[in-house]
C-alpha cells in the first residue's frame, strides 16, 4: 500500500491565532472600552459578506481590517460605506451590514465576536480560550452594551472612542 502522510496545520492555527488575538489586543488597550473581550475569532481573506446580522453574539465586535486593497469597505445599514485599511473599529453587529466588493489587492478581514456560548462553557474551556489568546469579556460591557448613545440613538456608541456610528472621539 501508499504511504499516506497527514500533515496537521494545529501549530500554525495555534500560532496564527495566538498572534491576531495579541494585536487585538494592543488594540483594545488603546481604543476599546474597560471590559472587552472575545471568545471566538473569525478570519476573512478577500471575501465579500452580503448583508447580514449576528445572531447568537453578546455584546460589540472588533472588526480589524489589513491589507493594500481598493474597494471592500465595511457598511452598516443607513449609513455611509467605511473604508478602513490596517486600522480596527467596533460595530453593532445587530444592526444590517455587509463589505463591499474589493476591485484590487488583497484584504483580510478579522472579527473578534463574544458567542453567547460563553454563559455555559465551563472553566476549563475559559482556560483554553485565555491560552489561546483570548481576553474574557467583563459581563457588564455586554449589559452596557443595551445603552443607547443620546446622539444617535444607537447602542454604545457614546462609551467607546471612535465608533461607526457617529465617529466621535469621547
Amino acid at each position: 500500500g501508499k504511504d499516506v502522510r497527514v500533515y496537521s496545520q494545529k501549530a500554525d492555527i495555534e500560532a496564527v491565532t495566538k498572534q491576531v488575538n495579541e494585536a487585538i489586543g494592543r488594540w483594545a488597550d488603546r481604543e476599546a472600552p474597560p471590559g472587552f473581550g472575545w471568545t471566538s475569532l473569525q478570519i476573512n481573506v478577500n471575501s465579500v459578506a452580503s448583508w447580514h446580522f449576528d445572531h447568537r453574539n453578546l455584546g460589540p465586535p472588533c472588526v480589524m481590517i489589513l491589507g493594500e486593497h481598493i474597494g471592500g469597505e465595511l457598511e452598516v445599514k443607513g449609513m455611509m460605506p467605511t473604508p478602513l485599511r490596517n486600522e480596527a473599529t467596533m460595530i453593532d453587529g445587530r444592526k444590517w451590514h455587509r463589505t463591499r466588493p474589493i476591485y484590487d489587492g488583497d484584504r483580510v478581514l478579522f472579527v473578534a465576536f463574544i458567542h453567547e456560548a460563553i454563559t455555559v462553557i465551563n472553566d476549563r474551556q475559559k482556560e483554553k480560550l485565555k491560552e489561546s489568546g483570548f481576553v474574557l469579556p467583563d459581563p457588564r460591557l455586554v449589559e452596557m452594551f443595551d445603552k443607547v448613545c443620546a446622539d444617535t440613538q444607537t447602542p454604545y456608541c457614546a462609551h467607546w472612542p471612535r465608533c461607526l456610528m457617529c465617529r466621535k472621539r469621547t
